[in-house]
């Protein structure tokens, strides 16, 4: 019983800074990239994250894909990435739902419609336009929460928006961060994740990179397991 009061704690409280930061977000949006950080510093600290992280961004990518296991992997890339404006995309199925959906649209993120046939075409154009603002763009190239202890099939898009507007791509390997939000951790237990940075490069280097890129993060991930 403990355990699930804590839980339902850790939920509240990101529930409620969560509301906090879109609420502040909407009424001053030339301070999005410092808001964001604010919330996902507070989040961070608030959970005890120990963050052991392996490897460098690199300043110039242009494409960042991340392995997606929790809502705390955007907060942690946020924290990390504290430099330089960042910009996810996201489905629409995702910007449609009250909860996810505001921030996606409180801090003008791009929204991708799978079922309009222009929606790569309006994704092409908006990932251009943040590209060439100097924004680094961020992509869960598996398309939805992996509950699998490895990768789920990567979907097409960010292979489709390297190539096609020559990005210098970058992918990031988070561990363990389903565990975040357990009923079975102490509310201050200090928890540690672990994030494995590859190195950044330039998708003409190889025809196969998009296959390559998921064989070397599903290898990562075994070998943690």
């Amino acid at each position: 019983m403990p355990f699930k009061i804590f839980t339902c704690c850790r939920y509240l409280l990101f529930v409620l800074a969560f509301s906090v930061m879109v609420l502040v977000l909407m009424i001053a949006r030339k301070y999005n990239k410092k808001i964001r950080f604010c919330f996902s510093s507070f989040i961070c600290k608030v959970f005890c994250l120990d963050l052991k992280v392996n490897g460098e961004f690199d300043s110039d990518a242009q494409l960042l894909l991340v392995n997606h296991r929790s809502l705390m992997d955007i907060v942690i890339i946020e924290y990390l990435i504290s430099q330089k404006n960042t910009c996810w995309i996201a489905k629409k199925e995702i910007t449609d739902t009250i909860f996810i959906g505001q921030i996606i649209k409180a801090t003008n993120m791009i929204s991708l419609d799978r079922e309009d046939k222009r929606g790569l075409l309006k994704l092409l154009k908006s990932v251009k336009t943040k590209s060439e603002e100097g924004t680094l763009v961020l992509i869960f190239p598996e398309g939805t929460r992996n509950k699998t202890a490895g990768l789920l099939p990567f979907k097409p898009g960010a292979k489709f928006l390297a190539e096609k507007l020559k990005l210098k791509v970058q992918a990031v390997v988070l561990h363990d961060t389903e565990k975040l939000l357990s009923a079975n951790d102490v509310f201050f237990k200090v928890r540690p994740v672990r994030l494995d940075i590859l190195p950044s490069f330039k998708t003409a280097e190889s025809e196969t990179w998009f296959d390559d890129l998921q064989q070397q993060m599903l290898a990562i991930l075994k070998q943690s397991n």
